[in-house]
């Protein structure tokens, strides 16, 4: 009569199966959208929570359009089995979607990014430039170093300077004062 004893270090397993649980958890956790498209079955069949607004638009009826047109995107990009990127309008947001063709598990990844910001502030510095190219003043724009980055036809007129000419310096040719006249 006895006992026997064994005792087994799990740490290592539990330590792995942590890290596991972490990846597994990635794309739900991320804060943009991740979705998942099934070539064979023709339909998402993964999407994280930053997604269901997606697709809760992409499967309404009244933007049947939006969702024909990703859906054949996601089967082209499937078809040539190579990465793309593409804009895509749904609702009143602008996404940047990164299309993944996974021909092993005959499926598609989507990583999406909201760039409606940045469309709305590119729209914007393309208004100002067009207002400040239509005035005759002298209009410089500068980066946060000081190397000049645009000009308008008021400043060429005034300097005799072309942009191509300045571009990148910090002005110091301008002291050599060839202004026309």
């Amino acid at each position: 009569q006895g006992y026997v004893n064994l005792i087994t270090d799990i740490n290592l397993r539990k330590q792995y199966e942590n890290e596991l649980d972490s990846i597994a958890k990635f794309s739900s956790e991320n804060p943009n959208p991740t979705l998942r498209f099934s070539v064979l079955e023709q339909k998402f069949i993964f999407y994280n929570t930053a997604s269901k607004y997606l697709i809760k638009f992409i499967n309404s009826k009244s933007n049947k359009e939006t969702g024909e047109y990703l859906i054949g995107l996601i089967n082209k990009v499937n078809e040539k089995g190579k990465i793309a990127r593409e804009e895509i309008n749904i609702g009143k947001s602008t996404f940047l979607f990164t299309l993944v063709p996974v021909k092993a598990g005959n499926y598609v990844n989507l990583y999406g990014s909201n760039i409606s910001a940045t469309k709305k502030a590119e729209e914007e510095i393309k208004r100002l430039l067009f207002v400040l190219s239509q005035t005759d003043n002298s209009v410089m724009v500068t980066d946060k170093n000081g190397k000049i980055q645009w000009v308008n036809d008021g400043f060429e007129k005034l300097t005799g300077f072309k942009l191509k000419e300045i571009k990148g310096t910090h002005g110091e040719i301008l002291r050599q004062g060839r202004l026309t006249g």
